[in-house]
């Protein structure tokens, strides 16, 4: 195990190395997963309790690799390199070897949808985010992930549906909502609706205007404190 742990170091080391040079190269990130796996695999036949979650692949080294943190620019890379089928892959088997019960998943079940609409598979992503939606019609994530869906295949009354559920006339636009705010706006845009893609546009632009003015508000030092928050993308790997 420690050999597997010193190589996966090595490797991870080598990934970010590729991407300060701009190396089009995957095959560092490609082989560190692939260590990865085989760390916990062999973990596992060890002691059958061994890292059920992925953070503590972190906690049986003592946080001396970031793990989550590297598989989150792992699939960034994937996915700004448009290897759509490895970045399903990839997903597919993470939320296959942890248990995920301390930890959502939702973020990685998006990237499969944006893996597969990105194969241009879009009734298997249709389907893949209606048994997601079915399961967790709460769950904002997956919501987003069906309208998008749904909007691909030009299902908008279904589409539209979805957002009317989670966007109300008295909805703000929020850290917690934007992503479905970003999926409205889409659907509006390719079904012509204007005057409902003006008023949603209008929400996420009042939201980033007070976003950014919070941010200026800020003195260095609560910079530097806030730099550590979970600071809302700009941009959806879903698109």
């Amino acid at each position: 195990m420690n050999k597997l742990w010193k190589k996966f170091d090595q490797l991870s080391t080598r990934c970010y190395e590729d991407m300060i040079q701009s190396n089009p190269t995957m095959d560092n990130w490609d082989e560190a997963f692939s260590v990865l796996v085989e760390i916990t695999e062999e973990g596992r036949q060890r002691d059958s309790s061994f890292a059920q979650e992925m953070y503590q692949l972190e906690e049986s080294i003592e946080y001396k690799c970031d793990v989550s943190g590297w598989f989150e620019d792992y699939m960034d890379e994937l996915e700004m390199c448009e290897r759509y089928d490895r970045l399903q892959y990839v997903c597919e088997k993470v939320l296959q070897l942890f248990q995920w019960k301390e930890e959502s998943p939702s973020d990685i079940k998006f990237r499969i949808a944006f893996a597969m609409a990105g194969q241009g598979k879009n009734e298997e992503t249709l389907a893949f985010c209606e048994d997601w939606y079915k399961a967790e019609y709460d769950n904002i994530v997956a919501a987003t992930s069906l309208i998008y869906a749904q909007t691909a295949v030009k299902d908008y009354q279904g589409a539209e549906a979805v957002v009317k559920k989670f966007i109300t006339k008295d909805t703000v636009c929020s850290e917690e909502n934007d992503i479905i705010y970003t999926a409205a706006s889409h659907l509006y845009k390719v079904n012509g609706n204007k005057k409902e893609e003006k008023r949603i546009n209008k929400a996420i632009k009042t939201y980033e205007k007070e976003l950014e003015e919070y941010f200026f508000s800020l003195d260095e030092e609560d910079l530097d404190f806030d730099l550590n928050l979970d600071i809302p993308d700009e941009e959806l790997p879903f698109k």
